[in-house]
């Protein structure tokens, strides 16, 4: 697996860090682009990133406004458009790189969210996307007293952070260690962030029927970060064009979890049937 780096530009000028993994000497099948969730970066992903080269796919990444080596204060975007531009950015990327080979959003949690409200409001011509975990509604409601505060505290501090905003979920340990050493994981989030990301679950559960885009959802019964009854819900919605999988004892984030290789392998298994109906 060949790791190059990247970089690209918003239109407010913010410099976006992103990365590019290249099978090594095999011609590409589909490019996948990685959306990742709130306080994890691209790097977090190498393990995902492999999985897929190995198998002639090649991955592109990036790190999310506020997250890994992107401008931003940490947790923090402008508004919600400006989280949506980098996965435009991103599908742009994989074009120049890959030319017309079949393209796929691999997301997670706040990341799905993104993918799930980039899909439904562009109707991009993805060959299909995976949402693991998405942040559609959380699995409990935010302590109101705090939110409340958090408020008040927005009107007057702009770089006010959400209590509480720990994303991290998987029982494997080793993958926990990872998480705890990596000085660029947070779990920081602005009261606008938080706002505008909740919003945004709202809406794509509320437009869940509108899908036009073969999507492939994916949760964990064990999940205690997200809402595996919105996912139910959206699925539910959104017919057809939507493959639910239930993870029965698996936490919020699938990629880490301990029976991370059943859950790719079935998200590859489900990208190679579209591969190849976007091919024929």
């Amino acid at each position: 697996m060949k790791s190059e780096e990247l970089k690209w530009t918003c239109q407010d000028g913010v410099h976006i860090h992103g990365r590019r993994w290249l099978p090594d000497q095999q011609s590409i099948k589909a490019a996948v682009g990685i959306v990742h969730g709130l306080g994890e970066h691209s790097g977090a992903y190498d393990h995902v990133a492999e999985w897929f080269t190995e198998r002639g796919y090649a991955v592109f990444g990036f790190d999310q406004r506020g997250h890994g080596r992107t401008e931003g204060r940490r947790g923090d975007c402008p508004g919600y458009g400006s989280l949506l531009e980098p996965v435009e950015l991103l599908t742009q990327e994989m074009k120049k790189s890959c030319g017309d080979v079949p393209q796929f959003l691999f997301s997670h949690s706040m990341g799905g969210n993104l993918t799930l409200n980039y899909v439904l409001r562009h109707a991009p011509p993805l060959a299909g996307a995976v949402a693991a975990g998405p942040w559609l509604k959380l699995a409990a409601a935010p302590p109101p007293l705090p939110l409340l505060w958090g408020r008040l505290q927005e009107k007057i501090r702009r770089d006010y952070r959400y209590p509480q905003a720990n994303m991290r979920g998987t029982s494997d340990p080793d993958m926990l260690r990872r998480y705890n050493e990596d000085p660029l994981r947070h779990g920081r989030i602005t009261l606008r962030t938080f706002s505008g990301v909740s919003q945004a679950g709202r809406w794509a559960l509320r437009h869940a029927h509108e899908l036009k885009v073969p999507l492939l959802l994916m949760h964990g019964d064990a999940d205690r970060v997200t809402s595996c009854r919105a996912s139910r819900s959206f699925a539910a919605r959104a017919g057809r064009r939507c493959t639910y999988r239930e993870w029965p004892g698996f936490r919020h984030e699938l990629h880490t979890e301990a029976g991370r290789q059943e859950v790719l392998a079935y998200a590859l298994d489900w990208m190679e049937e579209r591969r190849e109906l976007a091919e024929s």
